[in-house]
């Protein structure tokens, strides 16, 4: 789990205060080694993996944050840009929750209202919000973010050191 900082100029002046958790959750089956251990740009991507402390860290250490970007560490295509659009969307449409959506499925990067956070720390450590996302179709918006595939296809493939191909 790690969080960010936004520079000046790169967030809207009327935006809320939004943290941002990164996980590096899952068995790894697919890469066969733990994930948050593989060298990403000379450094480990991660670890801690669990969502439940992510959250509590971050309601800890930032009482007055509004919500929160959850992000997975195995998405190398998700930068700024994707972040930034969550949050556009959040604030456009007024959802408590924003979801990417690419194949066929709603999942991370996503952004979460503060009204889920108990939700949130109430999973079980392995589980994802999947579960929660599902629940709230009325208080969802789709993010179409094909990109996040990505994580899947370097699954299959097996092979960490593509990471280090990626810009």
């Amino acid at each position: 789990m790690a969080g960010w900082r936004f520079q000046s100029g790169e967030m809207s002046p009327h935006s809320k205060r939004i943290g941002a958790v990164i996980l590096a959750a899952g068995g790894s089956s697919r890469f066969g080694q733990p994930k948050q251990l593989i060298p990403f740009r000379g450094k480990p991507l991660f670890a801690e993996s669990s969502m439940p402390p992510g959250i509590e860290t971050l309601t800890n250490s930032s009482p007055a944050v509004e919500a929160t970007a959850l992000l997975v560490c195995d998405q190398p295509a998700v930068d700024v840009r994707v972040v930034q659009r969550l949050i556009a969307l959040h604030e456009t449409t007024g959802k408590t929750i924003v979801a990417s959506n690419y194949v066929d499925t709603l999942g991370v990067p996503a952004l979460f209202t503060r009204s889920v956070f108990q939700e949130l720390l109430s999973l079980a450590d392995k589980a994802g919000a999947k579960s929660i996302v599902c629940e709230v179709a009325s208080a969802l918006c789709h993010y179409h973010f094909p990109k996040a595939r990505l994580t899947s296809t370097l699954g299959k493939i097996g092979k960490s050191s593509m990471l280090n191909r990626l810009p």
